[in-house]
């Protein structure tokens, strides 16, 4: 199912509504909180940049409570890394005009990510190949070679990959020898 597919959006803002209405009847709810907070990330794929930036306030709201209640959420740590990945590396531009449109991005480091991340993957119960090459990128983009080099490793450990798994390694890759 692809990422701009008209089904996909529809079954993700249902699930978001059903969360958000579960999640108001009963706010001491985790999991209500917890997929409140997922389809919230997941629903700004469809979305305009000035309802990204808007819905990403809501989305770090609920993950931040949900992983006050569960701290050890790997999937939820994970999903706060990713943010803050993506606001780690938006270009100037782009953090110059969420700035103007919205009295500012949050400020998040690629160090930031790499904490979510790296306790994410303590906190997991299988080796996560997405979450692992995250975890390459951000030491790549760090400059650590030999770290982003051990995580890739990991990674090709896995056995089967899923092939956007295999694009991403390639990309991981890449940015490594760049360096």
């Amino acid at each position: 199912m692809s990422k701009k597919d008209p089904f996909r959006r529809a079954i993700i803002f249902e699930g978001r509504g059903y969360a958000t209405k579960a999640y108001a009847l009963n706010g001491e709810s985790f999991e209500a909180l917890r997929w409140t907070a997922v389809l919230t990330g997941a629903a700004t794929e469809f979305l305009g940049v000035r309802e990204r930036v808007r819905e990403g306030k809501v989305f770090t709201d609920h993950l931040n409570k949900a992983i006050a209640i569960e701290p050890k959420e790997f999937t939820l740590l994970h999903l706060r890394g990713r943010f803050c990945f993506e606001v780690a590396n938006l270009s100037w531009l782009e953090k110059k005009v969420a700035n103007a449109l919205f009295s500012g991005v949050p400020n998040c480091t690629t160090n930031d990510a790499l904490t979510d991340f790296l306790e994410a993957e303590k906190c997991a119960p299988f080796p996560w190949a997405e979450n692992l090459l995250f975890i390459a990128r951000c030491y790549a983009i760090e400059k650590q070679k030999e770290l982003a080099a051990k995580y890739i490793k990991k990674i090709e450990s896995i056995g089967t990959l899923d092939p956007s798994v295999v694009e991403s390694l390639r990309e991981v890759k890449s940015l490594i020898s760049k360096k």
